[in-house]
This record gives C-alpha cells, structure tokens and sequence, in this order.
C-alpha cells in the first residue's frame, strides 16, 4: 500500500489535469455528433479524457491507500463503486476516442440519430450515474475522513452530483478540478497542526 501512497500526488495531478483539459476541450463542438467525431479538437479531448479515467482508477487507489484507515467500512465500500464506475465511464471515453470516428466515417446516421438503441442509452445512463454516484460516496467518505482538504473534497462532491448531467461536462471538469487541488494542497492533518485551533 506504501506505493500507492507514494503516487498519491502525481496520480491525482494526472488525472486532474487530463480530465481538467479534456472536458474543457468539449465546449463549443459542432452540433451534429457526426461532424464533432470527425474533428481533431474531438479526438484529442477524447484521448485526453481516456487517460484521464485510467489514471483516476490509480488516482482513487492512492487515494484510498493514503486515508484507508479513516475511511474505514464506508470509505472502502464507495471506492468500490468510484472504481466500477470509473472503468465504466473509461469505457465511454473509449468509445469517444476509437468508436465514434470510425462510425462517423462509415455510418455517420447512427451517431447522429435522435433515437439511439436501448441498450446503448441504458448502458450510456448506467455508467453515469455508478461514475457520479460512486465519486459521491467516496467524497462523503474523504470529508468525514479529514486527511485531504475540506474544499477541495466538496469540490469534488459537486462535481460528483453534477456528472450526472449528461452531455454537459461540468461535473467531470470539476472532478478534475478538485483532484488538481487535493494533489496541490498540503493534507487536512498537516494544515491543523500548523494553524492553532481558535
């Protein structure tokens, strides 16, 4: 565990930042999904935000090795459910990356149709809202934990609540946002031994 600890700092500035850029790069796409695939803009923000996700699964387990104690039962059962939901939401930002200019070439109406199948709806969705959710139990955990900063922790629990707004990237740039900010600030514990209680 003492090596996860050791990447707690530069796994989460990866992940922050690459998340950070990543979704800043969605904002102002073309309209048309099939038009969007088909930029370089997009397929550099998709890459962008595929490795962001794999570097939040190390990010999440430094940072659960760093507060595992404090966290206790609750800590481990929401990174549990951050981890499943992070793999899931890697699987989006895969498809982003691979999938969808290569469907745009071919079959551009597919992207672009205002009905998608099911399946895919429901597994878009579920993956969502496991990914919000399980980052919303974790930050719950991390604040009741007091290891890592308080505000950049609910930082973190508003861009959790807010990713499950879909097609909107304001949730997962604050995400990256707040993992920045945990691997930049000093540890809660360090700040309350320098500051004197009032």
């Amino acid at each position: 565990m003492t090596r996860f600890v050791s990447l707690f700092r530069p796994a989460l500035l990866a992940a922050g930042g690459l998340l950070f850029v990543g979704n800043i790069l969605t904002l102002g796409r073309p309209a048309k999904f099939s038009d969007a695939a088909l930029t370089p803009m997009f397929e550099v923000s998709s890459a962008l935000l595929l490795l962001g996700a794999i570097a939040l699964l190390v990010a999440l387990v430094a940072l659960h090795a760093r507060q595992a104690d404090q966290v206790g039962g609750f800590g481990l059962f929401a990174a549990l459910i951050a981890g499943t939901g992070t793999v899931l939401y890697s699987g989006i930002g895969w498809r982003q990356t691979f999938l969808d200019p290569a469907a745009a070439k071919v079959v551009p109406a597919f992207l672009d149709a205002d009905q998608p199948p099911a399946v895919l709806l429901v597994g878009f969705y579920l993956s969502l809202a496991l990914f919000a959710l399980g980052w919303l139990l974790y930050a719950i955990a991390t604040l009741r934990a007091h290891v890592v900063g308080r505000v950049p922790s609910v930082v973190l629990l508003i861009g959790a609540i807010l990713a499950l707004v879909p097609f909107l990237p304001v949730g997962q740039t604050m995400i990256g946002l707040s993992l920045l900010w945990l691997g930049l600030a000093p540890a809660a514990e360090r700040v309350g031994r320098v500051v004197p209680a009032v």
